[in-house]
C-alpha cells in the first residue's frame, strides 16, 4: 500500500457507503465480537468444516445433538490455538433471531446442553440490540428500552445456566460481557467475566473483542484504554496465540475512526504502526497459512501503505486460489482486487 496512490482502487470509503465504513469504526468491536468474519476456507481444516456443515444441516431439520459434539470439537482445537473462528462462527449461525423458536425447542428437549443455552443466550442478546439500535442512549425511545433490558435479562439467565452446565466452555462467560455493556455494569463486573473466560480458554478472542468494545470511546472508555488493553494483550500473548492479532485490531479500528481516507492511510503508513500490523499478520499466517481471507486483507493493507515486498509475497500465494474472499477482506470490488493482484 503506497500512501494514497492505490487507496481508491483498494477500498471504497467515498459516498454514502464510505461514510458508513467510517461510522462503522465506532461499532467495530461489537460487530467483530458477535459476528466475526469467517476468515478463509482452510483446506487443512476441511474435515472440521464438513462436520460444521453436517451439524448445521441436522439443526435445520430439528436434530440438535450433532451440534453439541461439533461445538466441543471446535473448542478443543481453539484452546490449543490450532483453529480460531470455528466456535464463534457456529454460535453466530445458531443465534440468528430467526432461530429463536428452534433454540427454545432444543433447550426444552435437552435441558443439559450448554451449547443450546449459550446459543439461546446470544440470540436474546441479538434480539435486545435489535430493539435498542446502536445509537446513543439519548436516541433510544423509552418503548425500546424495556424490551432491551428484558431480553438482556433472559440472555443472562441462559448464559449463566450454560456456564454452570459446562465450566469448560468460555463462550457463555465471554458473551456476558456484552450484557454488562448494555446494562452499564461496573467495569469490575465486566472484568470478572473476562477473567473467567480467558482462564477457561486464553485464546477466546470474543472475550477480548467484547472487553475491547466495553473499553472503547463509544461506550465506557477511551482510545487510550483500548490501545493499552489490545496492545498489551497482543504483544504479551504466547508466540502462537491468535490473541496476537489484537495488535492489528487496534490499529484497524483506530484508523477507521479518523475523519477521511487520507488520514487513515497516513496513520496505517506510519512505520511503527505498519510494523505492528505486518508482524501481527505475519505471525498469524505463519501458524495458520490456510486462512486466505486474512492473507487477502494483509495484501490490501500492504498495497495501501506501499509495501510492495509484503504485497508481492501475499499475492504470490493468493494467485494460486480460484476465488479468495476479497469482499470480507475489505476490497472495494473484485475488479479492484484483481487489478492490484495483477500488478505483482
Amino acid at each position: 500500500m503506497e500512501p494514497g496512490a492505490a487507496w481508491e482502487n483498494t477500498v471504497n470509503l467515498k459516498g454514502p457507503k464510505g461514510k458508513a465504513r467510517a461510522l462503522a469504526a465506532a461499532l467495530l468491536s461489537v460487530l467483530w465480537a458477535l459476528c466475526p468474519p469467517t476468515f478463509g476456507d482452510p483446506t487443512s481444516t476441511q474435515s472440521l468444516r464438513d462436520d460444521q456443515a453436517a451439524a448445521w444441516a441436522d439443526f435445520q431439520k430439528g436434530e440438535y445433538e450433532p451440534i453439541q459434539g461439533t461445538a466441543i470439537e471446535f473448542q478443543q482445537f481453539e484452546k490449543t490455538g490450532q483453529e480460531v473462528y470455528f466456535s464463534t462462527t457456529l454460535y453466530k449461525n445458531l443465534s440468528n433471531p430467526n432461530n429463536l423458536s428452534q433454540l427454545l425447542e432444543w433447550t426444552q428437549q435437552n435441558d443439559g446442553s450448554d451449547v443450546a443455552w449459550t446459543a439461546l443466550g446470544l440470540c436474546y442478546i441479538h434480539v435486545a440490540w435489535n430493539f435498542r439500535g446502536n445509537g446513543p442512549v439519548t436516541s433510544v425511545p423509552p418503548s425500546a428500552l424495556q424490551p432491551f433490558h428484558e431480553n438482556l435479562a433472559e440472555a443472562r439467565t441462559c448464559l449463566e445456566k450454560a456456564a454452570q452446565l459446562n465450566p469448560d466452555n468460555p463462550y457463555p462467560l465471554a458473551y456476558q460481557i456484552e450484557i454488562d455493556k448494555g446494562l452499564g455494569a461496573p467495569e469490575t463486573v465486566m472484568e470478572e467475566h473476562f477473567q473467567k473466560a480467558i482462564q477457561v480458554d486464553p485464546n477466546c478472542l470474543p472475550a477480548y473483542w467484547l472487553k475491547g468494545s466495553f473499553l472503547s470511546p463509544r461506550w465506557y472508555g477511551s482510545w487510550n484504554q483500548l490501545k493499552d488493553f489490545y496492545m498489551k494483550a497482543g504483544k504479551t500473548a504466547p508466540q502462537h496465540s491468535p490473541v496476537r492479532l489484537l495488535v492489528r485490531d487496534y490499529h484497524t479500528e483506530y484508523g477507521l475512526s479518523l475523519p477521511n481516507e487520507a488520514q487513515r492511510v497516513e496513520y496505517w503508513s506510519e512505520p511503527e504502526v505498519w510494523n505492528d500490523m505486518k508482524t501481527a499478520y505475519g505471525d498469524f499466517l505463519e501458524d495458520h497459512p490456510d486462512y486466505q481471507t486474512i492473507r487477502c486483507e494483509f495484501a490490501r493493507y500492504a498495497v495501501m501503505v506501499g509495501d510492495r515486498e509484503a504485497a508481492e509475497a501475499q499475492f504470490k500465494i493468493l494467485k494460486k486460489l480460484k476465488s479468495p474472499d476479497w469482499k470480507t477482506a475489505g476490497w472495494a470490488s473484485l475488479e479492484a482486487y484483481q487489478k492490484a493482484r495483477d500488478q505483482f
